[in-house]
């Protein structure tokens, strides 16, 4: 991509409207026949330029006279060449002298060496100021506006005459405008300037930065662009650094980590006069400087330089006052360049070569002082082409404090490791080792599609491995092209070395059989149960332990997932018995010295079982023992597999908002990678915990379920019958019935569900159950009767017992005290198996329907004590049924009763606002949401909501009960 060398945004010339406005009423206050002074400053680069064009333009406009001059750096020692070059300039109206040129014979003087020549006028050889105001006095004879730009840099003399105006104005219509830095501007003529300020007899126009708005106007951007705010900080609301930093974001070779890319010529051009005029030894320490970085000190700077601290004290101090460094702390101890912006353009001028061999006596400088690695690294980046063992143990430790910011530092500083890697090393373990890293540090990123070289490289390095260590980089490419989204791949190196390992009958059979089941896990294939029994025979013959765990793991999961209930019968056996090989293995990855690079799976994979099988606490604490191998592995792939299993355990036992946020950084650990099952089942999750903290009133919930379900179409098998149950969930309890059930059956193929696991089967038909209850569905008590055969099924699965007396006690809610009991019964199921979200639940049907049965005391304290389980999942408890017979009866008073033969019964929607009462006749009619939405001008959400509270007024649950409800008042 070739560098962008001039940038040509739209720059409109009214950012500084306000300012303009205030110089222009000065303009107006000036007194007749006597010159003012008028001040404009600011930072270098503030726009004041600018805006002394645009004064320029009104002034003309005006019928002013218009002189314009800008001083330079070269011309401070040509007396008043900042005030007579303003004679030179073309103007509306030409200046002749008066009397000639025999008029300007006063003012010649012979103690000058040589003249100096100005145009039109003669030679000059000096001028004092009282001969400079005799010359504005023959030639201002009519209203002029003379406006000096750069004034910091003009000579002494012409300084002087100005801060002499300002004390005695002179008899003429002149109005003098000067734009200035106030760090460089001289400091008496400084202080006359805010004195006149002070007192009323000049006036002081200061630019501040500008504002984000104004920022988007200079650059062209929409003030919602996304770039604008990043843009916008890095400028520090400068124009000139504005243009820049939009330069850097536009330009990825100079985005990120290089702080020292090409500055456009436009940009460069506006800031070359501050250092083209400088001298050796000044270009010389300032070029040191840039090399140093962003701040340096004196001490370190003659050290790079190579010159005594003498010189640099006295050149640092010269470009401190002509403001090109700036002291950062009150000491002066360090300094900084004025901005980003001069020290790019200061780096970029100096000698490459010389640049090179600056940078390594800057590393080596540094390295002594116990500065941070990565502030060395950016040395070594820019030094020799190829290191030494310092240089990588520097960028390692640099990568290594990097990464909790963010991995595309880390991921950096290791490919420095290996480009700059001296060929001693080459093909070692230190170079397998920062190649892995690196592969998974562009995993996370994203950016390991832009970079599949390395894992060639990789595995090409890998040829000339045997055993474990091969085992190791093959294994881990596989699961990075798996992050690639290309299972074919990953599965073709497996099974490529598997038939290697099978040809000498090596050890290695066991893990690559193991790890290929575990491939198709995360892919949504069923995989085939006896693979994990063939690793797990083939482990206990060569004494892997490691992977005899993970087989036992991997065979639970298989019989848990199992759709026979055989075989999840058998799956409690096989995790107790992996729970006591990962156990015995101690600290989960170290026995006969393992790499324990290879194991984070194993404990996830037992964690999923566990959790299948109801048991969240044991399944909790598996996910968390695997996690701090998954974060130090080299691959990182099994991290989300953890956090998803994590966030499933903490909704099982009622950790809601602790389960939201896993399922959060689960799915941003696994978004850089391509989507799969791990994504949904952990968009699926986060959908249910919004739907359970929020119901219907989150507008995410509905989004994340939308983007989950769309996963159940690719993978209807493993961990995709998890995500269906999340979201038909999810769906009942943003009220939602139809949608959930018509998810169930889809994914289950059917009423009898038989592509679910058996042991999910129970919950899901206690989700058909109260679905079709809520709906009317005639099909409720058989989805009832279909739960209960489900749990008993199983013996001692504690949570599908809760879910079969659950769909019964739905079922039976019109005899109210047989549903108390089973609801009772449900809630104490789930209280043995640590589900606290799904006992307060059970809890809170039980009052309802005790408040039914007329038994009120017993529906007060079922509320407590569920009111109290739902605080402690961080609910406000939007009950998922309405508790029509949460109140007692009204007491009635005794006396005579009045006679209701005359009275008609009130309409059902009397006690409904107006516009509930129109929401509610539209969806009695059989409107949909949207629909309604539309006929009311309504938003679908406002709809949702009339509707949330036309329910809980009428006592209802549904649409359908609206409908009967209005159909019986017709």
């Amino acid at each position: 991509m070739p560098e962008p060398r001039t940038l040509h945004p739209p720059q409109p010339q009214n950012l500084r409207s306000a300012e303009l406005k205030r110089l222009l009423e000065a303009f107006d206050r000036r007194p007749a026949q006597r010159s003012t002074v008028l001040e404009v400053l600011g930072e270098p680069g503030s726009g004041k330029s600018t805006l002394l064009g645009e004064l320029a333009r009104h002034a003309d406009g005006r019928g002013l006279t218009v002189l314009r001059a800008r001083s330079a750096p070269a011309e401070r020692e040509m007396p008043f060449h900042a005030l007579l070059q303003a004679f030179t300039q073309p103007s509306p109206v030409p200046f002749t002298p008066l009397g000639g040129a025999s008029s300007l014979r006063p003012l010649r003087q012979a103690t000058a060496p040589e003249p100096v020549t100005y145009g039109f006028l003669p030679a000059l050889r000096v001028m004092t100021p009282q001969a400079m105001r005799e010359l504005f006095a023959e030639f201002v004879h009519q209203d002029t506006a003379l406006l000096l730009d750069d004034f910091h840099w003009a000579d002494p003399s012409s300084a002087q005459l100005v801060e002499d105006l300002l004390r005695t104005p002179l008899s003429a219509p002149l109005t003098v405008v000067i734009a200035h830095r106030p760090r460089q501007t001289h400091p008496r003529l400084r202080q006359a300037l805010l004195h006149a300020a002070a007192v009323g007899s000049g006036h002081r126009e200061e630019l501040p930065p500008l504002s984000r708005v104004q920022s988007a106007r200079l650059l062209g951007l929409a003030p919602a662009d996304e770039r604008l705010p990043p843009v916008h900080r890095a400028g520090e609301g400068n124009p000139t650094l504005l243009r820049l930093a939009l330069a850097d974001a536009m330009n990825p070779r100079i985005r990120g980590l290089v702080d020292d890319g090409p500055v456009p010529d436009d940009i460069a051009a506006a800031l070359i006069g501050d250092i083209a005029t400088l001298g050796s030894t000044h270009a010389l320490v300032a070029a040191t400087a840039a090399v140093i970085g962003e701040r340096f000190d004196l001490p370190a700077v003659a050290a790079v330089a190579e010159l005594t601290y003498d010189e640099v004290c006295r050149a640092g101090s010269q470009l401190a006052g002509r403001d090109i460094f700036r002291a950062t702390d009150s000491g002066g101890a360090q300094f900084a360049f004025r901005n980003a912006g001069l020290r790019r353009l200061v780096y970029n001028r100096a000698d490459p070569c010389w640049r090179m061999r600056a940078h390594r006596r800057a590393m080596n400088a540094l390295s002594c002082d116990g500065t941070p690695a990565a502030v060395v690294a950016r040395h070594i980046e820019r030094s020799l082409p190829e290191g030494c063992t310092s240089d990588l143990e520097t960028l390692t430790r640099a990568a290594r404090e990097a990464l909790p910011a963010g991995p595309e530092a880390a991921a950096h500083w290791l490919r420095l490791a290996l480009r700059i890697m001296p060929r001693q090393f080459q093909g070692t373990a230190l170079h397998r080792d920062l190649l892995i890293r690196v592969t998974r540090l562009l995993a996370t990123t994203g950016g390991l599609a832009d970079n599949r070289d390395l894992l060639d490289e990789l595995l090409l390095r890998a040829g000339s491995l045997a055993g474990p260590e091969r085992l190791s980089v093959v294994i881990g490419c596989a699961w990075m092209h798996t992050l690639l989204g290309d299972f074919d791949r990953a599965r073709g190196l497996l099974t490529a070395d598997l038939a290697r390992a099978r040809e000498t009958g090596s050890a290695e059979r066991a893990p690559l059989i193991l790890q290929l089941d575990l491939l198709d896990l995360h892919e949504g294939r069923p995989g085939a149960p006896h693979a994990a029994e063939t690793a797990l025979a083939l482990a206990r013959a060569h004494g892997d332990r490691v992977t005899e765990a993970g087989a036992l793991a991997r065979t639970a999961l298989h019989r848990a997932m199992d759709r026979d209930a055989g075989g999840v019968a058998e799956a409690t056996g096989r995790a107790t018995a992996a729970l006591g090989a990962l156990d015995a293995l101690g600290t989960l990855g170290t026995p006969h010295n393992e790499e324990p690079a290879l194991r984070p799976e194993y404990p996830a994979v037992a964690g999923w079982a566990l959790a299948l099988l109801g048991n969240a606490r044991a399944a909790e604490e598996h996910f968390r023992r695997g996690l701090p191998l998954a974060r130090t592995s080299p691959s990182g792939h099994s991290e989300p597999f953890l956090l998803t299993g994590l966030a499933y355990a903490y909704g099982l036992s009622g950790r809601l908002h602790t389960a939201l946020q896993t399922a959060a950084e689960a799915r941003t650990a696994v978004r850089p990678c391509a989507p799969g099952q791990v994504q949904a089942v952990a968009t699926a999750v986060e959908a249910w915990c919004l739907a359970a903290l929020h119901g219907r009133d989150d507008p995410r919930a509905e989004a994340l379920a939308a983007e989950a379900e769309a996963s159940l179409s690719w993978y209807s098998s493993g961990l995709g019958s998890i995500t269906a149950l999340r979201l038909a969930d999810a769906a009942r309890l943003r009220g939602e019935p139809e949608h959930a059930m018509a998810l169930l059956l889809t994914t289950g193929n059917g009423p009898e569900l038989p592509e679910l696991p058996a042991s999910l089967r129970a919950e899901a038909y206690e989700v058909l159950t109260c679905c079709a209850v809520a709906t009317g569905d005639r099909s409720a008590r058989e989805y009832a009767d279909r739960a209960r055969t489900a749990a008993r099924a199983f013996t001692g699965l504690r949570h599908a017992a809760a879910h079969g007396e659950m769909a019964r006690a739905h079922v039976l809610r019109t005899t109210p005290s047989l549903a108390v009991t089973l609801y009772l019964s449900a809630a104490r199921h789930f209280s043995e198996a640590g589900m606290v979200w799904w006992q307060a639940r059970a809890l809170h049907l039980a009052a309802y329907c005790a408040g039914e049965a007329g038994d009120h005391g017993r529906r007060t304290s079922l509320l407590t004590l569920a009111d109290a389980l739902a605080r402690r999942c961080g609910e406000s408890w939007p009950p998922p049924f309405p508790a029509r017979a949460v109140r007692p009866p009204a007491v009635t008073e005794p006396g005579p009763r009045p006679s209701t033969g005359a009275t008609a019964p009130p309409h059902p929607l009397t006690g409904l606002s107006s516009r509930e009462r129109e929401v509610a006749v539209l969806a009695g009619m059989g409107l949909k949401t949207k629909e309604v939405a539309q006929r009311l001008s309504l938003s679908p959400r406002t709809v949702d909501s009339h509707l949330n509270r036309i329910y809980r007024k009428l006592d209802i649950t549904s649409r359908a009960s609206l409908v009967r409800i209005l159909a019986r008042a017709d």
